[in-house]
């Protein structure tokens, strides 16, 4: 069971992955009316964003998950960068980063947990565009 990025990037997973999820759970089963559901990060964004647009779909829904039912300033800065990358524009992705971890909330969890949050920020990185298909997570 994956609970931090920081695993899989040091430790190769052997099989079938079971990640730890409480909000893109739900987030999946709210959106299960769509035509495709993709699961984005700062990791993957330009993968993604690149898939989306040749999909040349007639729009797109970005659903920032948030946290515990609450707004999550990592989801909402992400969906602003990854709003740009799918306008065509190329933005600063360490402009969106530094306004995320400028956070109090975001400085506390670097001092104490950052070698594990570290990977999540660590922007396009992964060319693995994530879809669900069948109720599973799968590569597109």
């Amino acid at each position: 069971i994956i609970h931090s990025p920081y695993y899989p990037s040091k430790y190769k997973p052997l099989g079938t992955v079971i990640m730890n999820t409480k909000n893109g759970t739900k987030g999946i089963l709210n959106a299960r009316g769509a035509d495709q559901i993709m699961i984005a990060s700062f990791l993957n964004a330009k993968a993604v964003a690149d898939y989306i647009k040749k999909q040349k779909p007639t729009y797109v829904t970005l659903i920032p998950m948030g946290s515990r039912d609450h707004k999550s300033s990592e989801d909402e800065q992400f969906a602003l960068y990854f709003s740009e990358l799918l306008k065509g524009k190329n933005p600063d992705v360490q402009k969106y980063i530094e306004a995320l971890l400028s956070t109090r909330k975001n400085k506390l969890r670097m001092k104490f947990f950052g070698k594990y949050s570290k990977k999540c920020f660590d922007a396009n990185s992964s060319s693995v565009v994530p879809i669900v298909k069948n109720g599973w997570i799968v590569k597109a």
